[in-house]
């Protein structure tokens, strides 16, 4: 393994290990906490005529024009350590707001430790995203649960 790898596998271990230390949030609470956080959003964007990325503090990246975006998420889908960045501070601010995070990244570190052949990485990072996840609305997460039952990481 050289040191890229290691670094890299490092990062997932690292995102894994904050799913594991990290107590699951009850959904109503999560509900309270993301209704809260709504009304400060709605009321800055109202009192300060910002969009609904500025004042809910989006990450910069969801930002750029209709001609960069693709781009950037382009190389960004191939990037394990920029998904794992990704996901770690979309659960952190879920933690924080109760925004639910965005599934395409987790979904994306999966897909990417398996073009590794990482299976044991990817069973244990399924298992901790389900374990604070376990439904969601949409496809997307809906093929989270699944592939996580398939790998064994959760049950069938």
């Amino acid at each position: 393994m050289n040191q890229n790898q290691i670094e890299l596998s490092q990062k997932v271990d690292d995102l894994i290990q904050l799913f594991a230390d990290t107590p699951v949030v009850d959904p109503r609470e999560a509900k309270k906490r993301y209704s809260r956080f709504f009304r400060e959003v709605l009321a800055k964007m109202r009192d300060g005529g910002t969009s609904y990325g500025q004042a809910s503090g989006s990450p910069e990246f969801l930002g750029q024009d209709e001609e960069s975006f693709p781009i950037f998420m382009k190389e960004a889908d191939q990037d394990l350590a920029w998904q794992c960045g990704t996901v770690s501070q979309a659960f952190r601010d879920y933690l924080e707001n109760g925004e639910i995070p965005a599934p395409h990244y987790p979904m994306r570190v999966a897909i990417l430790l398996r073009k590794t052949k990482e299976i044991d990485r990817e069973r244990k990072f399924l298992a901790m995203w389900c374990k604070h996840f376990p439904s969601g609305n949409g496809a997307t997460y809906a093929a989270l649960v699944k592939r996580a039952k398939k790998v064994g990481a959760i049950p069938a």
